[in-house]
Parts: structure tokens; C-alpha cells; sequence
């Protein structure tokens, strides 16, 4: 699981007064003078409402550079995904009810990267897909990698990894309400994708 995930101000994008109005434009006249939190929560539901999450959309919707579209797939429940991929491997973990899926794994292409890769499809509780990792292998030098995703989702943030932390070098990228959040743990590199979160100045 990606360890920064409820972390540190870099995971959260914020959002302004411009965002919300460039995407509000046709909402009632009942929205005046809400605070500016209640307006950018009405916001982001309006664009992930608008969001069409048929076998047929998530398909037609993913990037050239991607066998799914993120923004899309998570949050799909687990029938859809199989539905849009076909059955793949599953993982199953413990709690309090017994036996309980985890995640689901495929062998993808992303990014254009060379080789396939193995992509774990996480699956929460309510049997919805919450998150997506991608594994690197373990020879992929980070420089390569992140050049190739760079290409696809612009410039990240990077650096070295906090004190203590279980990596060495971060990146992250938003793009379409998804946080691509890179780890180089020196032995493999992971890829992890999740919705991103937006916080209010």
C-alpha cells in the first residue's frame, strides 16, 4: 500500500476560487454566498457525477498510453472492472468477517514501458477498486521511468524521500483528479495511483 497516502500538504492539490468557478458556471442561483468549501464539495461531485461509468465509456475513455483510465476505474466496483478486463488474479486477506478479496492482479502495458507490467487492482471493503499499483522491475532505472510517465502527465514533484521513510526519491503527479505517486524503495519502484485529494486555501 502507498505509505504517503494521508501524509504531508504535497498530496493534497489545492484548489482556488477560479477552479471552482470554471467549472460551476451553470449551477442555480441557490449556490450564492455558500463558503468556499461547500462550493468546491459541490464542485468535485458535479465533475465526478458527469463522469460515465458503463464497461463501454471506461474503455473508450482510456489514454492511448494506458489500458484503463484511473479517473475512471477507481472507484468502479469490482464487477465492472472485471467486466471491462476479464478475470484476473485474485489476492484474498482476513477481517473480523472472514476470507475477503484485497486485490486483483493483471500484466499491462503502461506508459509505453517496454515490458508489461504486473498491476494490482486493490479492492476495499465495499468491493469497490480503490487504488492501483504498478510494480517496476527491479533493473527499470528510475530516470527512464519517470521520464516515460513525464511524457504522459507533464512535470512532477520530486525529491528525496523524507528521514525515515521506507523510500529514497518520490515523484507525484496530478492529473484528472488522479495522484500518481511514484516510490523508489532502491530494490523496485513502485507506481501508485489514488484519487487526489483537494483542500480549500
Amino acid at each position: 500500500m502507498n505509505w504517503r497516502q494521508g501524509l504531508g500538504s504535497r498530496n493534497t492539490l489545492r484548489v482556488d476560487q477560479g477552479f471552482i468557478d470554471a467549472h460551476c458556471h451553470h449551477v442555480t442561483a441557490q449556490w450564492a454566498g455558500l463558503p468556499h468549501g461547500t462550493l468546491l464539495t459541490l464542485a468535485l461531485s458535479l465533475i465526478l457525477a458527469a463522469n460515465v461509468t458503463s464497461v463501454a465509456a471506461l474503455a473508450a475513455a482510456a489514454p492511448g498510453a494506458m489500458p484503463v483510465n484511473p479517473a475512471l476505474v477507481i472507484g468502479a466496483t469490482y464487477e465492472k472492472l472485471v467486466s471491462l478486463k476479464g478475470q484476473g488474479k485474485e489476492a484474498y486477506g482476513s477481517s473480523a468477517e472472514g476470507k475477503v478479496l484485497s486485490s486483483v492482479q493483471y500484466v499491462e502495458t503502461w506508459f509505453n514501458w517496454p515490458e508489461p507490467l504486473l498491476a494490482q487492482y486493490h479492492v476495499t471493503p465495499d468491493g469497490r477498486v480503490g487504488q492501483i499499483t504498478l510494480l517496476f522491475p527491479a533493473q527499470a532505472g528510475r530516470t527512464e521511468i519517470m521520464a516515460e510517465i513525464s511524457k504522459h502527465l507533464g512535470t512532477p514533484e520530486e525529491g528525496p524521500s523524507p528521514l525515515g521513510s521506507p523510500s529514497e526519491y518520490y515523484a507525484i503527479w496530478v492529473k484528472d483528479l488522479v495522484r500518481y505517486s511514484l516510490e523508489d524503495y532502491s530494490d523496485r519502484i513502485e507506481l501508485y495511483m489514488e484519487p487526489a485529494r483537494f483542500a480549500a486555501p
